[in-house]
């Protein structure tokens, strides 16, 4: 059955179920990299119109038990910091900084019960992608009628979309593509392989357009451990000796061609994680919500004599250390039970490519987390939420 037919039996499947929520969900990630008000808006209805389905429509409000779970953490969490907040500042503050500080945070809970079982799910990353690409190209074709470079400023300016984010929903699917390819015992120069490879090959040019060192790390990671995988015996020769040399020289290329070297922007960062850690020691258990991130990093750097450091006022750039800044090594553990609920959730059939996949979803996470406040970014939060329960549905709900 082709692709074309799957996806409208699908549609009609969701609209004889009246299930309008999870179609405006598909539209919001569909907007996610064209419009942040756009997809913001269509996030908001999605949630709204799932809870006029539960009332009115007696829809489930959790489709799959694991979901339950992970909505369920993120209530836990969510009271927690709430209540946090308040002890240490009180009622009033707590509510004049809710907007800002915690409501993005609604999230981790709600997004749960929007989601389908798996096959269902393979909509979202459809609809994401044809907004990646949908963005790439009116991007490049602005770009050559207004004359400017086609590059993550253009990026930034014509979408206000940075270049992390993009880099990660690219990310995104190298790593799907990379594990249907190897899931295949014998390498064939299929139709769809050849499809798949100039896919890939594609997206290295734009993650090397983009300039997004972290995203080139990753890229070279994946082709490697998958480059691995499919190779064997006298072929994993082949591969030392042909790719890695090709893969090194793009490296160095790359290398040369970034505005900002890698020593560089870990220098840079290192300064700031320094006075993180120092917040952090000050506040360790129940982290430090009387005041926002960076006025809290700023304290610091004031206090250290780093006066230049000040003027840039930033945050941590590092999501694992906003998370003790903000919430302290309480919260920061009741995060890492969404962590363990997937691996809990995990079915004994669960195919080694979709293994593969969660593995390539966390190594993108986590990299990214090293150098971003991912969570402060509608752009980072809606997509970590959404496909982290996309995976936890995946592995939990395989099919013999």
């Amino acid at each position: 059955m082709s692709l074309r037919i799957t996806i409208l039996n699908l549609l009609k499947k969701l609209y004889l179920e009246k299930d309008f929520s999870f179609l405006i969900l598909n539209l919001s990630l569909f907007l996610l990299p064209l419009s942040i008000n756009l997809s913001t808006i269509g996030l908001v209805s999605a949630m709204l119109i799932k809870i006029i389905q539960v009332f009115f429509l007696k829809h489930k409000l959790y489709s799959k038990k694991s979901l339950k779970f992970s909505s369920f953490i993120g209530v836990i969490f969510f009271v927690y910091i709430i209540m946090s907040a308040i002890v240490q500042t009180n009622l009033q503050y707590t509510f004049k900084i809710f907007d800002e500080e915690f409501s993005h945070l609604v999230l981790l809970f709600l997004v749960p019960m929007m989601l389908r079982g798996s096959e269902d799910n393979k909509l979202l990353s459809l609809s994401l992608l044809t907004g990646l690409v949908v963005a790439c190209i009116y991007v490049f074709v602005m770009s050559f009628l207004l004359k400017i470079t086609f590059n993550k400023i253009a990026f930034l300016e014509l979408l206000k979309l940075h270049h992390t984010y993009l880099s990660i929903y690219t990310l995104f699917f190298v790593n799907i593509l990379l594990s249907s390819i190897s899931s295949n015992k014998k390498l064939r120069f299929t139709t769809q392989n050849i499809i798949f490879s100039a896919t890939i090959i594609v997206a290295f040019l734009l993650l090397f357009v983009l300039g997004s060192k972290v995203a080139m790390v990753v890229y070279f990671i994946f082709i490697a451990f998958y480059a691995f995988k499919l190779f064997s015996g006298k072929k994993q020769c082949y591969f030392l000796v042909l790719f890695i040399p090709i893969l090194v020289s793009c490296f160095f290329i790359f290398n040369q061609k970034i505005d900002t070297t890698y020593t560089s922007a870990l220098n840079f960062r290192a300064e700031i994680w320094e006075q993180s850690l120092n917040s952090i020691k000050d506040n360790p258990f129940f982290g430090n919500l009387k005041m926002n991130e960076k006025d809290i990093l700023n304290f610091y750097h004031y206090k250290n004599g780093k006066y230049y450091l000040m003027d840039s006022d930033l945050n941590s750039h590092n999501q694992f250390l906003s998370f003790l800044i903000k919430y302290g090594f309480v919260g920061f553990i009741i995060l890492l039970f969404f962590v363990f609920n997937l691996f809990r959730m995990k079915n004994v059939r669960v195919s080694k490519v979709k293994i593969n996949q969660v593995i390539g979803f966390f190594i993108i996470m986590f990299f990214t987390f090293y150098i971003e406040n991912v969570f402060d970014r509608h752009h980072g939060i809606v997509f970590f939420t959404i496909f982290f329960n996309y995976y936890l549905v995946k592995i939990s709900d395989e099919k013999a």
